[in-house]
Protein backbone atom coordinates (compact mmCIF):
# COMPACT_ATOMS: atom_id res chain seq x y z
CA UNK A 1 0.00 0.00 0.00
CA UNK A 2 0.66 3.76 -0.48
CA UNK A 3 -0.26 6.84 1.84
CA UNK A 4 0.43 10.52 1.18
CA UNK A 5 2.19 12.65 3.30
CA UNK A 6 0.08 15.06 4.53
CA UNK A 7 3.25 17.58 4.76
CA UNK A 8 5.09 17.43 1.39
CA UNK A 9 2.13 15.59 -0.81
CA UNK A 10 4.62 12.71 -1.67
CA UNK A 11 4.25 9.29 -1.46
CA UNK A 12 4.86 6.90 1.34
CA UNK A 13 5.85 3.49 0.24
CA UNK A 14 6.49 1.67 3.34
CA UNK A 15 4.93 1.49 6.58
CA UNK A 16 8.52 2.12 8.29
CA UNK A 17 8.72 5.32 6.17
CA UNK A 18 5.62 6.68 7.88
CA UNK A 19 4.68 8.22 11.18
CA UNK A 20 0.90 9.76 12.27
CA UNK A 21 1.34 12.39 15.09
CA UNK A 22 -1.14 15.20 16.14
CA UNK A 23 -0.44 18.11 19.08
CA UNK A 24 -2.40 17.52 22.18
CA UNK A 25 -3.22 21.07 23.95
CA UNK A 26 -3.97 21.19 27.49
CA UNK A 27 -3.97 18.67 29.95
CA UNK A 28 -6.26 17.60 33.35
CA UNK A 29 -9.96 17.89 32.68
CA UNK A 30 -9.89 19.27 29.33
CA UNK A 31 -6.73 17.77 27.19
CA UNK A 32 -8.05 18.02 23.65
CA UNK A 33 -6.35 16.63 20.32
CA UNK A 34 -5.60 18.83 17.21
CA UNK A 35 -3.86 18.41 13.47
CA UNK A 36 -3.46 14.73 13.67
CA UNK A 37 -1.41 13.57 10.34
CA UNK A 38 0.31 11.05 8.33
CA UNK A 39 3.82 12.51 7.74
CA UNK A 40 7.04 11.36 6.50
CA UNK A 41 9.27 9.91 9.19
CA UNK A 42 12.10 12.35 9.92
CA UNK A 43 14.59 9.43 8.98
CA UNK A 44 12.43 9.18 5.46
CA UNK A 45 11.23 12.83 4.77
CA UNK A 46 12.05 14.10 0.72
CA UNK A 47 12.61 17.26 2.59
CA UNK A 48 16.24 16.28 4.27
CA UNK A 49 18.34 17.56 4.87
CA UNK A 50 17.19 20.97 5.49
CA UNK A 51 13.90 20.30 6.30
CA UNK A 52 11.28 17.35 7.96
CA UNK A 53 7.74 16.56 7.29
CA UNK A 54 6.97 16.42 11.01
CA UNK A 55 5.69 19.04 13.56
CA UNK A 56 8.48 21.11 15.14
CA UNK A 57 7.67 20.80 18.55
CA UNK A 58 9.10 24.12 19.53
CA UNK A 59 6.41 25.94 16.83
CA UNK A 60 3.71 23.79 18.19
CA UNK A 61 4.98 24.66 21.92
CA UNK A 62 4.75 28.36 21.25
CA UNK A 63 1.23 27.91 19.48
CA UNK A 64 -0.56 27.10 22.51
CA UNK A 65 1.46 24.92 24.88
CA UNK A 66 0.95 21.79 22.43
CA UNK A 67 3.23 18.79 22.98
CA UNK A 68 3.61 16.22 19.96
CA UNK A 69 1.76 12.77 19.99
CA UNK A 70 2.98 10.16 17.78
CA UNK A 71 3.33 6.59 16.53
CA UNK A 72 4.40 4.52 13.74
CA UNK A 73 2.34 3.78 11.01
CA UNK A 74 3.25 0.64 11.32
CA UNK A 75 1.45 0.86 14.83
CA UNK A 76 -1.86 1.99 12.46
CA UNK A 77 -1.47 -1.63 10.11
CA UNK A 78 -2.90 -4.54 10.53
CA UNK A 79 -5.90 -5.64 13.09
CA UNK A 80 -4.11 -4.07 15.93
CA UNK A 81 -3.15 -0.53 13.81
CA UNK A 82 -7.05 -0.90 13.35
CA UNK A 83 -7.94 -1.70 16.92
CA UNK A 84 -5.94 1.27 17.86
CA UNK A 85 -7.46 3.50 15.54
CA UNK A 86 -10.76 2.69 16.74
CA UNK A 87 -9.60 3.29 20.83
CA UNK A 88 -8.92 7.44 18.91
CA UNK A 89 -12.33 7.03 18.08
CA UNK A 90 -13.88 6.70 21.39
CA UNK A 91 -11.62 8.95 23.45
CA UNK A 92 -13.27 12.32 23.96
CA UNK A 93 -9.49 14.01 23.63
CA UNK A 94 -9.60 13.37 20.41
CA UNK A 95 -13.18 14.23 19.64
CA UNK A 96 -12.36 16.95 17.33
CA UNK A 97 -9.93 14.56 14.75
CA UNK A 98 -11.81 12.92 12.06
CA UNK A 99 -10.85 9.59 13.13
CA UNK A 100 -13.05 7.35 10.20
CA UNK A 101 -11.16 9.38 7.54
CA UNK A 102 -7.54 7.88 9.42
CA UNK A 103 -9.13 4.37 8.81
CA UNK A 104 -9.79 4.99 5.47
CA UNK A 105 -6.77 6.40 4.11
CA UNK A 106 -5.02 3.63 6.53
CA UNK A 107 -7.10 0.51 5.97
CA UNK A 108 -8.38 0.54 2.79
CA UNK A 109 -6.09 0.27 -0.47
CA UNK A 110 -6.10 3.21 -2.85
CA UNK A 111 -8.10 5.56 -0.58
CA UNK A 112 -5.24 7.64 0.53
CA UNK A 113 -3.92 7.97 -2.98
CA UNK A 114 -7.29 8.75 -4.73
CA UNK A 115 -8.64 10.43 -2.00
CA UNK A 116 -8.27 13.97 -3.82
CA UNK A 117 -9.57 13.28 -6.98
CA UNK A 118 -13.31 11.50 -6.03
CA UNK A 119 -14.83 15.04 -6.76
CA UNK A 120 -13.07 15.42 -9.89
CA UNK A 121 -13.89 11.80 -10.76
CA UNK A 122 -17.94 12.51 -9.59
CA UNK A 123 -18.00 15.49 -12.06
CA UNK A 124 -16.25 13.66 -15.27
CA UNK A 125 -18.99 10.32 -14.20
CA UNK A 126 -15.69 8.28 -13.67
CA UNK A 127 -17.95 6.94 -11.04
CA UNK A 128 -21.13 7.93 -9.62
CA UNK A 129 -22.27 8.25 -6.11
CA UNK A 130 -24.22 5.27 -5.04
CA UNK A 131 -23.82 6.12 -1.37
CA UNK A 132 -23.11 8.54 1.12
CA UNK A 133 -20.17 10.63 0.14
CA UNK A 134 -16.59 9.88 1.61
CA UNK A 135 -17.11 5.93 1.15
CA UNK A 136 -16.59 4.67 -1.89
CA UNK A 137 -15.82 0.61 -3.08
CA UNK A 138 -12.76 -0.86 -4.16
CA UNK A 139 -14.37 -0.89 -7.81
CA UNK A 140 -14.73 2.82 -7.36
CA UNK A 141 -10.80 3.58 -5.90
CA UNK A 142 -9.51 1.39 -8.78
CA UNK A 143 -11.05 3.43 -11.48
CA UNK A 144 -10.00 7.10 -9.97
CA UNK A 145 -6.66 5.23 -9.74
CA UNK A 146 -6.56 3.96 -13.13
CA UNK A 147 -7.88 7.19 -15.01
CA UNK A 148 -5.84 9.57 -13.51
CA UNK A 149 -2.55 7.13 -13.49
CA UNK A 150 -1.99 7.37 -9.95
CA UNK A 151 -1.53 3.17 -9.55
Amino acid sequence: MNWICDTCGERITDPQQGWVEWIQVGTGRNPRVRDMRLVHHITASPRQPEGRCQFNSQQEKAKDGGFIGDRSLRDYIGPDGLMSLLEHLADPTFKDIDIQEFIKRIHVPGYDLAKGYFNEALGEQIIELNREPGFYTQREIQAVLDHYDLG
